[in-house]
C-alpha cells in the first residue's frame, strides 16, 4: 500500500535523483523542476532533465550564495532548463543605475524645488486645500529669497539649475490666468462694454477674491525677486531663462498688472474698507511692471 501511494505521488521515483551532483546533499522531496539544493543552491534542473529522466552534462560551478549577498537581498534567477544558475546581488545589479540617479542638487536647490512643486499644485488646482503646506512653502520661499540676495554661491547655483527655471515657468503659466480670472471681468476684451461697467465688474471680482489675490500676487512677486537675483549671473541665467520661456510668462503677468492698475478704482463708490482692499491689490500689481523692467530681462 505504501508503494502504491509513493508511486502515485512520484510518477517515476526510481528515476529521480536522490543526491545533488555538485555537493552530494540529499535532495528534498517532492522533487519538481523548481527544486534547488538546500546547501549549494544549484537548481536540480541544471543537471537533470525531467523530460528524459536522465542526467545532463553539468560543467558549470556557480558559487553558493554568501552571507553578504543574502543580507543585500540577493535574487536567484533560474533562466530555464539547461542554463546557468546565477547568484546576483540586488545592489550589484542596480548599483550602476542607482549611481546614475543620485541627486546631485545642493540642499538649497532641493529646498527651493520642493517649494516650487507645491506652488505649482497650488496654482494648477486652486480648489485643493493646501493650507498647512502653504504655510511651510511661504517660509521656504522667504528663506530662498534671502539667500539669493545675500549669498553669491547660492544665487549662482540656483541660476544654473534648468529644473528651477522650468518649474518657475510652469508656476507663472498657471498663476497668471488664475489671477486674471479673479481680477478682470470676462468682458474686458469686448469693445461693446462701457468702461464704467467694466471697472465696476472688475472691482467686484477683486473684492470677492481679494484675500486670494493678495496671497498669490505676493508669492509671484517673491518669485520675481528671486528670479531677478538669479539673473545677476548674466549670460548663463539669461540664456536658460529665455530657453525655457520664462520671460514670456513674466510678460503676461506685467500685461495683467498694467490692466488692473489702469482701471482707476480710486473713484469707485465704495466704502473705505473695500477701497483699501482694492488699493492693496493694485499696489501688489505695481511691482512687476515697475521693478522687473530695470534691465535684468531674460
Amino acid at each position: 500500500m505504501s508503494n502504491a501511494n509513493e508511486n502515485s505521488q512520484y510518477p517515476y521515483p526510481q528515476q529521480y535523483p536522490n543526491y545533488c551532483v555538485k555537493c552530494g546533499t540529499a535532495i528534498p522531496k517532492p522533487l519538481t523542476v523548481r527544486t534547488v539544493c538546500t546547501k549549494c543552491a544549484v537548481p536540480i534542473a541544471n543537471w537533470f532533465d525531467f523530460d528524459t529522466m536522465e542526467d545532463r552534462p553539468y560543467d558549470v560551478s556557480p558559487s553558493p550564495p554568501t552571507q553578504t549577498s543574502q543580507q543585500n537581498g540577493s535574487q536567484y534567477h533560474n533562466a530555464g532548463l539547461g542554463e546557468r544558475f546565477e547568484t546576483i546581488s540586488l545592489n550589484d545589479r542596480l548599483g550602476g543605475e542607482r549611481r546614475r540617479k543620485v541627486n546631485e542638487n545642493s540642499v538649497e536647490e532641493r529646498f527651493f524645488l520642493g517649494a516650487l512643486l507645491v506652488l505649482e499644485g497650488h496654482f494648477q488646482r486652486p480648489q485643493t486645500y493646501m493650507g498647512k503646506a502653504m504655510v511651510e512653502v511661504k517660509k521656504m520661499i522667504a528663506s530662498t529669497l534671502e539667500m539669493s540676495l545675500n549669498k553669491a554661491d547660492v544665487r549662482e547655483t540656483l541660476a544654473k539649475n534648468v529644473s528651477i527655471w522650468m518649474r518657475l515657468k510652469r508656476i507663472f503659466y498657471f498663476g497668471v490666468p488664475l489671477c486674471e480670472r479673479r481680477s478682470l471681468s470676462s468682458s474686458h476684451h469686448e469693445s461693446t462694454t462701457g468702461p464704467g461697467q467694466e471697472v465696476t465688474e472688475s472691482a467686484s471680482l477683486i473684492l470677492k477674491h481679494s484675500t486670494y489675490l493678495c496671497e498669490d500676487l505676493h508669492l509671484l512677486n517673491s518669485l520675481l525677486v528671486i528670479s531677478r537675483n538669479m539673473l545677476a549671473i548674466k549670460e548663463t541665467a539669461q540664456e536658460i531663462c529665455a530657453a525655457v520661456g520664462f520671460d514670456g510668462e513674466v510678460k503676461r503677468l506685467i500685461e495683467l498688472c498694467v490692466q488692473v492698475t489702469s482701471k482707476g478704482y480710486d473713484g469707485e463708490n465704495v466704502v473705505n474698507e473695500d477701497r483699501n482692499r482694492l488699493m492693496e491689490v493694485t499696489e501688489l500689481c505695481e511691482y512687476p511692471s515697475a521693478r522687473y523692467s530695470d534691465g535684468r530681462r531674460c
